[in-house]
C-alpha cells in the first residue's frame, strides 16, 4: 500500500481550517445581530466630550431625499457640518429605508454603526420602538427618532416641533383669505395620529379666531407620501368649493394641484413661494438645524441629555416662512405678528382650555392647557370647525 502523497494529506487539514474559518465568522456574525459586540477601543459614552474629528453622524431617510420632509433634515445636517466645518463624510445619509417593518430599519442602523457613527437620526414614527430597543445593544452610540413619546434616559430620545404654533399662525391668515369660507385641508393620517391631529386643530383655531364661520374640509389619504392620492384629494377639496388649500403630507402635491387650479394654498415643510408664487399665502416649516446644531453640540462637550426635545415658536425650531404681504391683507399680517408674540412669550397657548370639539364635547377648563403627554400621543379629536370630506376610517 503506498503513502498518501503531501498533497493529499493537506486535503483534510485545509479543510478543516475552512470549517474553523466559517465557525468563527458564524459566531461573530450571531454575536453582531445580538448586538453584542464589543465597544470601540476608546471606550467613548454619550455624556463624554467628544472632539470634532471623530463625530460621524447617520441620517436615515424613507425616500430617496427628494421630498420637502427629507430634504428639510439632509439640509439641517449640513448647516451642522458647514458650521463646525466638518468633512461631508462624516454625514452618513441612508435613503429608502421605509416605514412598513422594522428589519430594513434594524440592519440600516446596524450598518451605520458598524461604518463608525456614533450619533444616528431617524426620521420615522415607525422607527421608534426599533430605535429604542438598538440603543440598549450599542451603549456608545446616540439613537434619537423625530417624533415619539418615549426615551431610555440614557443614549436614546425623540425630537419634534410645535408646529402646531406655526399651523395656527398659518390658519389665520387662511380664514383671512378665504371667500367661500371653506378650506381644504389634505391629511395624511385621521385622527388616531395624534401628530396629525393637533397640527390640524391647531390649523383650524387660527382659521376660527380670523373667520369664526370659516369650515375646514379634510381629506385623508392614510399615506405619508401618496402623490396620487393627495393630487386627487385636493382636487376633490377644490369641486367642493375650498378656495385655500393646506395639507400635512411628506410630498407637495396638494399644493401643486391647487396652484394648477388657481388657488390659494399653505405650504409645507420649508418656504414653497417659489412653486407658485402667486398663490403661496405662506409656509409652515420645520428649522431641523436648531435642533440639529444644539444636540450635536452637547454631544460634543459632554453635556449630552437623553431628554426628549419638544419646541416651537419661542426657539424658531418651527416657525411661518414666506409670509406674501401682496396675498395676505394687512388686517391678517398683524393678526398674525400678534398672535406669534403671545405665543412665543407665553402669554397664548394654542391648546388652552376650554376647546370644543366637532362633537360637542369640551376639553380642557378654563385657564388650563393640554399637557404635553396629551398632545404627543393622546389627541384624537377635531376642533369644532372641522368637517370629514369622508367619514373616519373611509378608504
Amino acid at each position: 500500500m503506498s503513502l498518501p502523497s503531501q498533497h493529499a494529506s493537506a486535503r483534510p487539514l485545509t479543510y478543516v481550517a475552512l470549517l474553523a474559518v466559517m465557525a468563527i465568522l458564524a459566531a461573530a456574525i450571531l454575536i453582531l445581530a445580538r448586538g453584542q459586540g464589543p465597544p470601540p477601543p476608546d471606550s467613548w459614552r454619550p455624556g463624554m466630550p467628544l472632539e470634532a474629528s471623530r463625530l460621524k453622524i447617520g441620517l436615515i431617510v424613507t425616500d430617496d431625499g427628494t421630498n420637502p420632509y427629507s430634504q428639510a433634515h439632509i439640509q439641517g445636517l449640513r448647516t451642522v457640518l458647514r458650521r463646525l466645518r466638518l468633512r461631508q463624510s462624516q454625514l452618513d445619509v441612508r435613503y429608502g429605508v421605509q416605514d412598513y417593518g422594522q428589519m430594513a430599519f434594524d440592519a440600516t442602523t446596524r450598518d451605520l454603526i458598524a461604518h463608525g457613527a456614533n450619533v444616528v437620526f431617524s426620521t420615522s414614527w415607525s422607527q421608534l420602538d426599533p430605535c429604542e430597543e438598538l440603543a440598549g445593544h450599542f451603549p456608545w452610540v446616540v439613537l434619537a427618532n423625530a417624533f415619539g413619546n418615549s426615551s431610555n434616559g440614557t443614549n436614546c430620545s425623540w425630537y419634534a416641533g410645535r408646529m402646531y404654533e406655526a399651523r395656527f399662525l398659518a390658519g389665520i391668515l387662511a380664514g383671512a383669505r378665504t371667500k367661500s369660507g371653506l378650506i381644504g385641508y389634505v391629511a395624511a393620517k385621521d385622527s388616531g395620529n395624534s401628530e396629525v391631529t393637533r397640527d390640524l386643530d391647531g390649523f383650524a383655531m387660527g382659521v376660527s379666531l380670523a373667520n369664526p364661520g370659516a369650515r375646514v374640509l379634510v381629506g385623508v389619504t392614510h399615506n405619508w407620501s401618496d402623490p396620487g392620492s393627495e393630487t386627487a384629494m385636493a382636487d376633490e377639496l377644490i369641486r367642493a368649493g375650498s378656495d385655500v388649500m393646506a395639507y400635512h403630507a411628506n410630498t407637495a402635491d396638494a399644493l401643486l394641484e391647487a396652484a394648477k387650479n388657481g388657488v390659494f394654498a399653505i405650504g409645507f415643510g420649508y418656504d414653497m413661494g417659489p412653486l407658485a408664487p402667486n398663490l403661496v399665502l405662506a409656509s409652515v416649516q420645520t428649522n431641523w438645524e436648531v435642533y440639529y446644531n444644539r444636540m450635536v453640540d452637547t454631544i460634543m462637550d459632554g453635556s449630552f441629555s437623553a431628554s426628549p426635545h419638544f419646541s416651537g415658536l419661542e426657539t424658531g425650531l418651527v416657525s411661518l416662512a414666506g409670509i406674501n404681504s401682496s396675498l395676505n391683507s394687512p388686517a391678517a399680517l398683524e393678526m398674525v405678528a400678534i398672535a406669534s408674540r403671545r405665543i412665543t412669550s407665553g402669554q397664548l397657548s394654542v391648546f388652552g382650555g376650554p376647546i370644543e370639539t366637532n362633537e360637542g364635547t369640551i376639553v380642557g377648563g378654563e385657564g388650563t392647557t393640554l399637557p404635553d403627554e396629551t398632545l404627543i400621543d393622546g389627541l384624537h379629536w377635531y376642533y369644532r370647525n372641522i368637517e370629514l370630506l369622508r367619514p373616519q376610517g373611509y378608504f
